[in-house]
């Protein structure tokens, strides 16, 4: 086993069951006022090629916050099937969807999104691009924390933990921070919870952090290369039996 994740595409990971539950994808760019303007909101809700209900988010305001600026607002967009959601801030915009299918739907509608926000707001500065894939590991051998071992890679399966514990071993959850080429990170949580079934969890967010000019292809891009970096990390922290399994 490496001891990172290889940025390379991983031709082995073509699941006929991935495990995931959540994938998000989230641009910043500079902070613009006018792009949570209704009309602005409504061209680019127009611009997406599925039907969404539209509506407003205001956080919440505690009476003993004394910050004196009003809290941003900002737009909820989501599939009249209730499948994919899009969020619309000030300073940010996101996709996600905890219906999975498969890569090829997911990139085409997170350029759709990326594009219609150049269209409609004209945003300058990428900030960050960022791609999180939350995977919800479960095996029918796993009765037990220390059967992971099968399945979790040496890299992150901490024996001695799990077997020292034993059944007072209620949640494990660590935090893997790494960076696999210049403005680039993969920030992986992982572990499980007896209360899910010792499901186990696999929580990959791959960013790009550098500012460059705003432009939808160079975007689509590095989302192109974050999904790659994303698929070498799920093989990286997994062991071939357990993807065996989901194949």
């Amino acid at each position: 086993m490496s001891a990172k994740p290889s940025t390379a595409p991983v031709g082995e990971l073509d699941l006929a069951r991935p495990p995931v539950s959540l994938v998000v994808c989230q641009v910043r760019h500079e902070t613009q006022p006018a792009a949570c303007d209704p009309a602005v909101v409504l061209a680019i809700a127009d611009a997406l090629d599925w039907d969404t209900r539209l509506e407003e988010h205001r956080p919440t305001v505690s009476l003993a916050d004394t910050d004196p600026a009003p809290p941003a607002r900002g737009w909820r967009m989501q599939s009249t099937d209730g499948e994919w959601t899009v969020t619309l801030q000030t300073d940010h915009f996101a996709i996600e969807t905890s219906h999975y299918r498969g890569w090829e739907e997911f990139s085409r509608r997170a350029r759709t999104l990326i594009q219609a926000v150049q269209d409609a707001t004209q945003p300058e500065i990428e900030q960050r691009i960022g791609l999180r894939y939350v995977n919800q590991l479960q095996h029918p051998e796993v009765t037990e924390p220390v059967h992971w071992r099968s399945f979790i890679s040496d890299a992150l399966y901490q024996d001695t933990l799990y077997t020292s514990a034993g059944d007072d071993l209620q949640a494990v959850m660590q935090v893997v921070d790494l960076q696999p080429e210049p403005a680039h990170r993969i920030v992986m949580r992982h572990g499980f919870q007896r209360r899910e079934g010792l499901a186990y969890v696999l929580d990959s967010d791959c960013s790009r952090q550098r500012q460059r000019a705003f432009e939808t292809e160079a975007i689509c891009v590095s989302l192109e290369h974050l999904h790659s970096m994303a698929r070498s990390a799920f093989v990286w922290a997994t062991t071939k039996d357990l993807r065996t399994y989901y194949a």
